[in-house]
């Protein structure tokens, strides 16, 4: 039987991102919600990027590699790949605020008939709020 396809396709595109991306993927591996895949896509990295995922072996993750071609072309290459139903991007150096975040943007999107959505941003340097 063919399994159901994601609800999130989380896309992280990253270039020698390894100081900022093992906070950003424990921020998804502790999300409440696991009905979502994640796609890294890596841009050439030579530092240990691409080797972090090896180290949160729960997620539903996929490497994929692009070298040398930005950020736009590594998300296109991520939204190609993907199988979720809604598509979340973030940075390698973005987390998830609480373990409950996409618990609750499920909830929301479940009860709308939106075509995109976007959230609130919080900058913990200045602890600057950002809305859409």
């Amino acid at each position: 039987m063919p399994e159901s396809p994601p609800y999130f396709s989380v896309i992280i595109p990253v270039l020698n991102g390894s100081l900022t991306l093992d906070a950003c993927l424990q921020s998804l591996a502790h999300q409440t919600f696991q009905n979502f895949e994640v796609l890294l896509v890596d841009g050439g990295s030579t530092d240990r990027s691409a080797e972090l995922l090896q180290t949160h072996p729960g997620l539903n993750a996929r490497l994929l590699i692009k070298p040398g071609t930005g950020i736009f072309t590594a998300m296109n290459v991520g939204i190609d790949q993907a199988r979720g139903e809604w598509l979340y991007f973030m940075g390698c150096d973005d987390r998830l605020f609480a373990p409950d975040t996409l618990a609750r943007a499920y909830a929301v999107l479940c009860t709308t008939a939106c075509h995109w959505a976007a959230g609130r941003v919080r900058l913990p340097e200045s602890n600057l709020v950002s809305s859409p």
